[in-house]
């Protein structure tokens, strides 16, 4: 993260899969023992960092406007992983 991100060229995009809403592990995660680090530094990263921008993070979309989501794209519910997509701007 802290060696490669900064190296990226303004205008690329970034993904990373499993990142939760309120960047948090579900409790029954943590439980089975499948809490990774990534989430969280992606969120220390991301606070207070000008040079990059989230462009979707689907847990968010998915909490903030869940009934469009269960009345247009119910499966979305099937998995909580989320995503997120991240561009490089500065």
């Amino acid at each position: 993260f802290a060696n490669i991100l900064p190296q990226l060229n303004v205008g690329t995009f970034i993904h990373f899969h499993d990142v939760f809403d309120r960047f948090e592990y579900p409790t029954e995660w943590l439980m089975q023992g499948r809490g990774w680090n990534e989430q969280y530094f992606l969120r220390v990263f991301l606070q207070y960092n000008s040079s990059f921008r989230i462009k979707l993070f689907t847990p968010h979309m998915i909490t903030r406007y869940g009934d469009w989501f269960r009345e247009r794209m119910p499966d979305c519910f099937r998995n909580t992983g989320g995503h997120i997509w991240i561009e490089r701007v500065g």
